[in-house]
């Protein structure tokens, strides 16, 4: 089995996979990466969530246009890294009883 680590290079022909009906797209290919960790409510558990969240945002800063705000249903418009601060800041201020997640979203021609 051949090993392969996500690249820009590679994220950008993902994003270029998509299913068109009458001009409109109505599916895409893409991915979506979950994670869960073992002592997920203690404050150094969510900063490196964080420190992930950053260095996912260093590989593709000009594809992610939305976040998903702790705790929320709707997506937020990300203006540059603010978001990350943001996610930083919940990750000390949640009390451990308080699930955090976040996601980011790309949309082409949405940044």
């Amino acid at each position: 089995m051949t090993t392969r680590h996500l690249t820009p290079e590679l994220a950008d022909e993902l994003d270029k996979v998509e299913l068109s009906h009458n001009g409109f797209v109505i599916s895409r290919i893409g991915f979506a990466l979950e994670l869960y960790f073992l002592g997920g409510e203690t404050v150094e558990t969510r900063l490196a969530l964080c420190k992930m969240l950053r260095e996912y945002h260093a590989l593709f800063a000009d594809k992610i246009s939305y976040y998903l705000k702790v705790d929320a249903n709707r997506l937020k418009k990300a203006d540059g890294e603010a978001y990350l601060d943001y996610c930083e800041e919940r990750a000390r201020s949640l009390s451990p009883d308080e699930a955090m997640d976040t996601m980011v979203f790309g949309y082409p021609g949405k940044k």
